[in-house]
């Protein structure tokens, strides 16, 4: 191919853009603004931050068609547009071609109209009140002209010297923000009479205060750190980089803009989060309203081990700028009216945070955007609530409209449907989504609410199960509603298994000798309904709530029993059949204890309290409708029992008759695991629903 043809090809393969860079003009927000920069303000446009020309989403790059407008301000005294020569303030500058402006018939490279200093920015008080008429309203912003044109309100107690909570704009253009641009001071305004809070956010000032208020410059000490990131920083409320233009980012170091935030927290799971929603913002292209505040006031034990609440200032009775014991923020989409709250505990001395800081039901498994290390307590312990669950305890949000969570994927939906199950001694739950109105329900589970025990779980699984989407990300796994005495989560960690299991066998080396602290040989969270026993990622999803799983050792999981589930699957496409999945749990497996008595396994063991029975058995009955063909197929989930009995083997052993099973059936690592007749698995496992069955499934 000739050169020329090259360039030929690539004209017409970049023709479109080369168009737009002839026909209009292009400023890069990182490397073509004028400096001191102007504020680019968009005529007669919104007076707030969506009122400034942004960039093109995605990229830097800010876009003019030939001939469109755009307003050059300088906001301050004596400030102006040098390259002019009129002393203006403000101009009105129209796109030529490229980066070439023209300004009042003369013309101009873009980057030369620069201001003689940076555009002045101002906070004021607007005479309005907010959160029920309790606190004074800020307004952060430029003043063009006479025209005031907000970027930030605030909502803000002036006794305490306490941020509320912050309200703006994020535009869907953040993907293109100013990198880089310099940090200012700090600014107090007019808002702290009582004193100046720049001096009590230094770290000998904090040692100082908190060993007071802990009765201990011991204490101080400890808690506040003279060297590493142990210590309160200037937490942002609003972000610098929140906003595109380094003029923008320049206003938001207002005190009234900031709270007491341990800087661990602030560079940990808070910055991961406002990271995460900028990128949502620029990903799906939608302007946002953000409000962002605190809640409450965090406490450590003071010399005689009692809490004592922490505020920076402190003179006398008075108190001023609290430590918040919860940051939050809440990002609302008005065009689409989905919202959601995410909140961070703001103290990482705190081991387990209880309902004084955990004070809405977590939904953070439900939004899959987030990339945080949410129980990370030095990061700060986070999670998400629905708007409505966080309104119950935070009375101060503005009311607005929020009819679903702001998450890119379905929201599905675990109920009591009042119906009983296995001959009305538990309770029926479905698992689905509610669509106008409607539920889809893709799962239900018989559930025993007392011991937190799943008996069994029941779906469709479809004969296009072959198009599964492969590789959907795996969210936190859900408590919902169902377990009101303990947090099944906390029972699963492999430290909590070592310790329960030890208390029972009466022995800490037994505990180490059957749950390992690095192998397969722990207690997982066993999927009854697989995760990809459904089509669709948000089906997947759907799956990981704790009443759709039992302890299941992992060399279980990942063995027979990975094996049986891929089988079934595997049968189901290759015979095109739409098949009836029951998968449940039968008894509750044992180990010798220091004595070699057989003892009940459980992960929840308090006082004569028992919850989360480790099942003997895992069995799954797979059921054709169509042919009412059928088989039970049943796992020994106990890896150290070396020749499984009759409370093990509980009906007689026909797998040989199935051809399509390649499970290593003996294997006890693997879960040793055979098949029955469903009439000869009934006659021992009761709770099954009734069915027809003509024949084996073959």
């Amino acid at each position: 191919m000739s050169i020329f043809a090259v360039v030929v090809l690539l004209g017409l393969a970049f023709g479109g853009q080369a168009s737009i860079i002839r026909s209009g003009c292009a400023v890069s927000v990182n490397k073509g603004l004028p400096s001191p920069q102007p504020l680019l303000l968009v005529p007669g446009g919104a007076r707030g931050g969506l009122g400034f020309k942004l960039p093109a989403v995605p990229g830097d790059s800010v876009h003019f068609a030939a001939g469109e407008r755009v307003e050059l301000a300088c906001p301050g005294a004596n400030n102006h547009l040098p390259a002019v020569g009129s002393g203006a303030a403000v101009v009105t500058a129209a796109c030529v071609s490229g980066s070439t402006f023209l300004v009042n018939g003369v013309k101009h490279e873009f980057d030369k109209l620069s201001c003689s200093v940076l555009p002045s920015h101002t906070a004021r008080l607007t005479g309005r009140r907010c959160a029920s008429n309790r606190y004074e309203e800020i307004e952060i912003g430029f003043v063009v002209a006479g025209i005031f044109y907000n970027i930030l309100e605030v909502c803000f107690d002036n006794t305490l010297g306490n941020v509320i909570y912050t309200q703006f704009d994020m535009a869907k253009n953040i993907g293109g923000v100013q990198l880089g641009f310099p940090r200012p001071s700090w600014l107090s305004g007019s808002f702290y009479p009582a004193f100046n809070p720049n001096t009590f956010y230094t770290r000998n000032r904090q040692i100082a205060t908190v060993g007071s208020i802990l009765g201990s410059a011991e204490l101080g000490s400890k808690y506040v750190s003279s060297s590493n990131d142990f210590f309160l920083s200037r937490g942002h409320l609003a972000a610098k980089t929140d906003y595109v233009y380094g003029s923008q980012q320049m206003a938001t170091f207002y005190y009234v803009n900031a709270a007491p935030q341990w800087q661990v927290f602030n560079a940990g799971n808070w910055l991961t989060l406002e990271n995460n929603v900028r990128r949502y913002a620029s990903s799906k292209a939608a302007n946002l309203v953000v409000y962002t505040g605190t809640h409450g006031v965090t406490t450590l034990p003071d010399v005689h081990n009692v809490h004592r609440e922490l505020w920076l200032y402190v003179n006398g009775t008075h108190r001023g700028l609290p430590v918040p014991k919860l940051f939050w923020k809440v990002v609302y989409n008005p065009a689409t009216h989905a919202g959601t709250v995410f909140l961070g505990v703001n103290n990482p001395y705190i081991e387990k945070p209880g309902s004084d800081y955990v004070i809405c039901p977590d939904v953070s498994g439900h939004i899959s955007w987030l990339t945080w290390d949410k129980t990370n307590i030095r990061k700060g312990y986070s999670y998400a609530c629905e708007v409505s669950a966080f309104r119950r305890t935070v009375n101060t949000l503005p009311a607005f409209t929020v009819t679903s969570l702001l998450t890119v994927i379905p929201v599905h939906t675990a109920r009591l449907n009042g119906k009983r199950c296995a001959n009305n001694r538990y309770v029926e739950i479905e698992i689905g989504f509610i669509v106008n109105g409607a539920f889809y329900n893709i799962l239900e589970v018989c559930f025993d609410q007392e011991l937190g025990n799943v008996i069994y779980t029941q779906f469709d699984l479809v004969k296009n199960i072959g198009g599964v989407q492969v590789g959907f990300p795996r969210p936190s796994w859900l408590r919902g509603t169902f377990y009101p005495r303990f947090n099944p989560n906390t029972f699963y960690t492999r430290n909590q298994q070592l310790a329960t299991i030890s208390a029972i066998l009466g022995s800490e080396e037994l505990g180490s000798k059957y749950v390992s602290s690095t192998s397969n040989y722990f207690l997982a969270r066993g999927h009854l309904a697989a995760k990809t026993d459904y089509v669709y990622g948000s089906q997947h999803r759907a799956t990981f709530y704790y009443v759709n799983a039992a302890p299941q050792w992992q060399v279980f999981n990942a063995g027979n029993w990975l094996t049986l589930e891929n089988n079934v699957r595997r049968y189901a496409s290759s015979k095109a059949a739409n098949l009836v999945v029951y998968t449940g749990t039968h008894g509750v497996t044992t180990l010798p204890d220091v004595h070699n008595v057989h003892r009940e396994l459980w992960l929840y063991v308090n006082g004569t309290q028992r919850g989360l029975p480790v099942p003997k058995l895992f069995w799954k009955v797979v059921y054709n409708p169509a042919t009412r063909a059928g088989a039970a197929f049943l796992g020994v989930n106990n890896p150290y029992v070396e020749k499984p009995g009759s409370d093990y083997v509980i009906c007689p052993d026909v797998s040989n008759r199935i051809s399509w099973l390649t499970w290593d059936k003996t294997n006890i690592l693997k879960g040793y695991s055979y098949a029955c007749e469903v009439s000869a698995f009934r006659r021992v496992v009761n709770t099954l629903p009734a069915l027809t069955v003509s024949g084996l499934l073959t």
